[in-house]
């Protein structure tokens, strides 16, 4: 299993990101980043490492959301959608409203 600093790392160069810049993506301190980098955060794994682990794993599935997953969801809103543009327009809005969910519970945290 690669070691967490590793990984980061790796991250890290598939993005061009250097500390500073991953810090602020993530809105954790540069030296958290530095930590989790040297694999310290094992031992102290609080917020900063868990912000750091969400958007790297969120970041990554973003890349490897495959034909399946898309499948499945196109099944998925041909079941509750009629066709309609009214319709269309209500499940945009939970689909956006769930967005919005997910983006205040990340700020929460």
């Amino acid at each position: 299993m690669q070691e967490v600093g590793s990984e980061i790392r790796a991250f890290m160069e598939a993005k061009g990101l250097d500390q500073t810049t991953l810090a602020k993506r993530v809105k954790v301190s540069q030296a958290s980043v530095s930590r989790a980098l040297k694999d310290s955060a094992r031992k102290r794994r609080g917020k900063a490492y868990l912000r750091l682990c969400i958007y790297m794993q969120q970041q990554n599935r973003r890349r490897v959301f495959d034909r399946l997953d898309r499948e499945r969801m196109h099944e998925a809103i041909d079941h509750i959608w009629d066709v309609s543009e009214a319709h269309a327009d209500a499940v945009a809005k939970v689909v956006q409203a769930l967005d919005e969910l997910r983006l205040s519970r990340m700020k929460e945290e």
